[in-house]
């Protein structure tokens, strides 16, 4: 190995084309991953291979542009990392927010997994640089002037060919863009787009400290049931086709599966990404306003406006998102990170609720939950008696170790149905109004098809990310008082909703509440309640109908075949 890195060391015409070919890695292999038109595949090679041609040749040593070129390749290396999880999508804007808002236990877990594709990129990388440093210091007569002219000369023939490519994909798909469809312009586009969603992040405190619902409780409400308590449960990768209540044929939920007073909805998320689609649950902001995110407050300001003590519940580290914004609004606000249970098991919450509805024994409650639930590494995420599909642990992400991996997932989930049925137990055994409400965050994917996609947060998304359980418990005593809101719930559990929409609605009205921010015709549980077209939040923020989302025949097929609206 040394002597071959010397040898290219002392040829400078050598380290040009070996660069270039570096450089240009990610390039084509996007090309044969993204879906793009004739055109479009041309300029997408041309344009970049021209550009950092003349880079090259620009310097009488290539290995110093290799070398100031450097950010390139770190964000290439990103690139390639992102194609071993996901099989191609160029990185989002939500995988630069995910880099900033994922806690580091979480990152590390995933980055183990993927060790192959870091060696690999290793294995190039490393010895380019060393090759580029020692070039430095050595005079190379095989790179004339002469020779960087003619490279030159080609690489403007092949910059220009590119544009006239890149006109023609214009004129083929009207709004082909550079910032959208050409690497790594739209990696840098997509950069600074997450960088200034950053900042409306960090400010959105400030934004929306003067914020009020202007919430009341609805006029004739029948406060005779005595005290109430309403738990919200927000899950964490949960997707819907591996619990047994959705018909999943492993018994993967056998509380939920066998549980009185329980509704269950079809149910689809309108983002992939937690630091997206949790802040949507906990507000009145959906894909179609979803501006209104940063300037105002979550569901626990509702229910205090209302007289209610509130109550969050979390096993996350909250790192400058919108959650910690929320979970500082509460009463009482509780992480089991900080107080030391590091595991990343949920089971400890179900003994911190009991203690707090203890100790709020007069108070009418909203508790938040949110649940560390199936994130991976899922073999971590239960302790050994919920383990009961084996073997449950993968050494790394590789279809190798599917059936390891599906296990873990399945152990997850049951531990999660589990955690669910202690919640409602201990809510039960207050024999008060009240109701518990979970949903998950996004689904997962799980190597399932010949695609063999895993994880989620992915640019365009699967029917696996999509697709999410959404149950309502309610006590018999709430059944007493709002028998008519049972069956309109029962009855509008018919529909396919979007639990981003839907459920800030649907808790408010469960509970009575009114406010110019709650719309009747989301809530599930109201008389006034719309089916709609199932919506989704794209990279940029912007809203798209499901059924002109550019989703791949598998999944098209998956949701028809469960019978979700919007798949046709």
């Amino acid at each position: 190995m040394i002597p071959k890195i010397n040898a290219i060391a002392k040829s400078h015409k050598a380290q040009y084309f070996v660069y270039l070919a570096i450089l240009m890695m990610t390039n084509v292999v996007l090309m044969f991953t993204e879906p793009m038109g004739i055109m479009a595949r041309m300029a997408f090679i041309l344009l970049p291979l021209g550009i950092q041609a003349a880079l090259l040749a620009s310097v009488k040593r290539p290995g110093l542009m290799f070398l100031l070129l450097l950010p390139k390749s770190l964000l290439d290396a990103f690139q390639f990392v992102l194609i071993a999880l996901y099989g191609g999508s160029i990185i989002a804007v939500d995988m630069f927010l995910n880099v900033v808002t994922t806690n580091s236990t979480e990152a590390g877990e995933l980055l183990s997994n993927l060790a192959p594709a870091i060696l690999l990129l290793m294995a190039i990388y490393i010895p380019a640089i060393f090759t580029a440093i020692v070039s430095l210091r050595k005079n190379c007569f095989d790179y004339t002037a002469e020779t960087r002219r003619g490279y030159l000369k080609a690489a403007t023939a092949t910059t220009i060919a590119g544009f006239i490519f890149f006109a023609g994909a214009h004129f083929e798909k009207r709004g082909f863009e550079a910032k959208y469809d050409i690497y790594p312009t739209n990696v840098f586009y997509n950069m600074d787009f997450a960088v200034r969603k950053l900042e409306k992040i960090y400010n959105c405190k400030s934004a929306s400290k003067g914020f009020e619902f202007n919430a009341t409780l609805e006029p004739g409400r029948d406060d005779t049931g005595g005290r109430e308590i309403y738990v919200l449960v927000i899950g964490e990768t949960a997707r819907a086709h591996n619990w047994s209540l959705y018909g999943y044929e492993k018994e993967t939920t056998p509380h939920a599966d066998t549980m009185s007073n329980l509704i269950k909805f079809n149910a689809l998320t309108q983002s992939n990404t937690t630091h997206k689609s949790v802040p949507m649950l906990l507000t009145p902001a959906d894909a179609e306003n979803y501006e209104l995110i940063y300037r105002c407050k979550s569901i626990i300001t509702l229910f205090k406006e209302c007289g209610f003590k509130s109550i969050y519940l979390t096993n996350h580290n909250y790192n400058g998102t919108f959650m910690e914004n929320y979970f500082n609004e509460a009463d009482i606000s509780i992480s089991l990170r900080e107080s030391g249970w590091g595991n990343n098991h949920d089971y400890p919450m179900a003994d911190t609720l009991e203690t707090m509805l203890k100790r709020e024994k007069g108070n009418k409650l909203f508790v938040v939950m949110h649940l560390y639930g199936s994130h991976f590494k899922y073999s971590e995420r239960y302790s050994p008696e919920f383990a009961r599909w084996q073997p449950d642990h993968a050494e790394v992400i590789s279809p190798k170790f599917k059936q390891e991996l599906a296990n873990g997932y399945n152990n997850s989930i049951l531990s999660t149905d589990y955690l669910l049925d202690r919640i409602i137990s201990t809510i039960r055994n207050e024999q008060c109004q009240s109701f518990v409400v979970y949903t998950s965050d996004h689904g997962e994917d799980l190597m399932d098809d010949r695609r063999k996609r895993f994880l989620h947060a992915s640019p365009l998304p699967t029917a696996h990310q999509l697709y999410i359980p959404f149950i309502f418990w309610y006590s018999d005593k709430y059944k007493e008082c709002h028998e008519s809101k049972i069956n309109l719930t029962l009855q509008n559990s018919a529909y396919t909703v979007s639990s981003s929409r839907n459920l800030f609605h649907t808790v408010a009205d469960l509970a009575s509440i009114k406010s110019p921010y709650v719309n009747g015709e989301k809530a599930i549980s109201s008389d006034e309640f719309k089916a709609s077209p199932l919506l989704y939040l794209t990279d940029h923020d912007g809203c798209i109908e499901l059924n002109r989302l550019p989703l791949k025949r598998l999944d098209v097929e998956f949701l028809k075949e469960h019978n979700l609206q919007g798949s046709d």
